[in-house]
């Protein structure tokens, strides 16, 4: 059975893997996942001949002990097949079979072979349920047929077994600082040295600024797909001097309908977060035990998806959510919603009355997931600074599961 799972079609060339693994109602997996499966296969395909061929056999032998009324009812009945079937409680196979054979076969020693036929299938049967319900047998018949297989076909080996030599291609790189320049069409381009002045750097039409990157010529350039697919390219393959670059499309293969999601460049050892959309449906990550809101949802079917699937259903952890004075009714809509109170604190050490040089949340792109833009201005990134229309933001900590 496994060398048939392992075998190839004559006609087509093609594997039978996918025949057992997909078509084969009995088995339906591989041979590693579903090893006992393979090993039942046989026994079972050959105890099903073995039924069918005892099920004609008893209807031959019946009417071998009947062959005078057999014989009447086949001359002189409109439909014999239904009147054998009445007389001796036969079934469709057992009558046509009866009305298909010869009167050579319905000889004294016809009778004979017949029951003898029966006594060995019957004992055959037996045999293969015993194998069936003992794992033990059925693990030492395999053996005893690979043993068999060995005498029978076995020879020495003919194909050499050594050890390989290992062969290390080492590619010289210079070592030197680079800023990798990434567009918002996610063309990209090094210049040499860090610090650099970009304001004035030139873009297709249409093109402009998304990232840049102050690196070496010896790290990786890795390029995130909406996928989830991650490549990487070496920042020494990529084009360097005053022109627009390369899409970085044409150092990487992707998948048909993906897309590049974000860009990032570093060393091997460097360490970096990476943030989904607002509503982050449908992730599903193991481990997960804090999950941090930016703003409110907009409902609360967006606040469960946020801190129920992005956490792991049936996970607990600490859902912590940024809320401004204004968001107060839509805080006390979520608790509502949930059933139950939502903790409140405050950040210690941060100041609530700063200004911040950043534009408004209304000059910005909303973003997607549920998330709602604000008429007061936004903190810096560093967090340290809110504007006096923000005036407090407080933690509420929710356990979620």
């Amino acid at each position: 059975m496994t060398s048939a799972y392992g075998g190839i079609r004559w006609e087509t060339g093609v594997s039978r893997m996918f025949q057992y693994e997909h078509t084969q109602s009995r088995i339906g997996a591989s041979l590693w996942e579903a090893p006992d499966l393979y090993l039942e296969n046989s026994p079972l395909f050959r105890l099903d001949k073995v039924e069918k061929r005892l099920h004609i056999l008893d209807g031959l032998l019946i009417a071998f002990l009947n062959i005078d009324e057999v014989i009447a009812i086949i001359r002189e009945s409109d439909e014999p097949k239904a009147a054998l079937i009445e007389r001796f409680a036969l079934s469709e196979r057992q009558a046509e079979d009866i009305l298909e054979i010869r009167l050579r076969q319905l000889a004294r020693m016809e009778g004979i072979r017949i029951e003898r036929e029966l006594e060995a299938l019957k004992d055959e049967r037996g045999g293969l349920e015993r194998l069936l319900a003992s794992e033990s047998l059925l693990r030492k018949r395999v053996a005893k047929e690979i043993d068999d297989d060995v005498k029978s076909f076995g020879d020495d080996r003919r194909t050499l077994i050594e050890q390989a030599e290992r062969v290390l291609l080492v590619a010289q790189t210079v070592d030197e600082p680079v800023t990798v320049i990434v567009s918002l069409k996610h063309w990209a381009r090094t210049r040499q040295g860090h610090n650099l002045d970009l304001s004035s750097l030139p873009f297709k039409d249409g093109d402009g600024l998304l990232a840049s990157f102050e690196c070496r010529t010896t790290d990786q350039c890795i390029v995130i797909c909406d996928n989830g697919r991650v490549c990487s390219i070496p920042v020494h393959q990529l084009p360097s001097g005053r022109g627009d670059g390369a899409p970085l499309a044409t150092f990487i293969e992707l998948a048909p309908g993906a897309r590049i999601a974000q860009v990032v460049c570093g060393h091997a050892g460097q360490h970096v977060l990476i943030a989904t959309e607002a509503a982050a449906r449908g992730l599903d990550i193991p481990d997960v035990n804090h999950v941090f809101n930016f703003d409110i949802p907009d409902d609360a079917d967006a606040y469960i998806h946020r801190i129920g699937r992005t956490g792991r259903a049936h996970a607990v952890g600490d859902a912590i959510s940024f809320v401004t004075p204004e968001d107060q009714g839509e805080l006390r809509s979520l608790e509502r919603f949930i059933g139950r109170g939502i903790v409140r604190k405050k950040a210690e050490g941060f100041n609530y009355t700063a200004a911040s040089t950043e534009p408004d949340y209304a000059d910005r792109q909303r973003p997607q997931g549920g998330g709602r833009n604000r008429s007061h201005s936004a903190p810096q990134r560093g967090g340290t600074n809110r504007s006096t229309n923000s005036s407090q933001r407080s933690r509420g900590g929710g356990r979620f599961r």
